[in-house]
């Protein structure tokens, strides 16, 4: 999962397009994490987020071949990290990198404490290694990171998805 600071993604992608360069990714593929960008000026180094460093509820599991969470097969089930204390505070996009086998996925939400939920529905497409990014949505960074669940809500059969 990749948490990146909205206004700075933005400057960041005209800066590129102006230079001629498409919008970049601050991550690699196939691991749970949370990217972070300043400013225009400046790339905070990216806080990797690992299935393995999760808290988890319920049946989930951690895939030993790439720390992907899977078996997400009961609403209920959880999954939580906490961020780092020097995060910088602002509005971050959830971006989640994962996938969803075809007549699978449903709903869950992404919290960051009491006060902030971001509710979405993915749908099953393909097999579940077809990965791709899930754009949640954005939630609000205070100056201490706090703790960020994923909860699974609803499922259209019998998986939501891994991640």
């Amino acid at each position: 999962m990749t948490l990146t600071n909205a206004t700075a993604t933005e400057t960041r992608e005209r800066l590129a397009g102006a230079r001629g360069e498409g919008p970049s990714k601050v991550y690699g593929a196939g691991e749970p994490r949370v990217g972070a960008v300043a400013d225009s000026r400046s790339l905070i180094k990216p806080v990797v987020l690992r299935g393995a460093d999760a808290s988890v509820q319920g049946a989930l599991k951690i895939s030993p071949a790439n720390g992907a969470l899977f078996a997400w097969e009961k609403k209920g089930t959880y999954a939580e990290w906490t961020l780092p204390d020097d995060m910088v505070p602002g509005e971050y996009e959830v971006v989640l990198h994962c996938s969803a086998a075809e007549g699978e996925g449903g709903s869950f939400d992404v919290s960051l404490g009491d006060d902030q939920v971001l509710s979405a529905t993915i749908g099953g497409e393909g097999e579940w290694n077809d990965w791709r990014d899930f754009h949640a949505g954005n939630i609000k960074v205070a100056a201490k990171g706090g703790t960020l669940r994923v909860t699974a809500t609803a499922l259209s059969n019998v998986r939501l998805m891994n991640l």
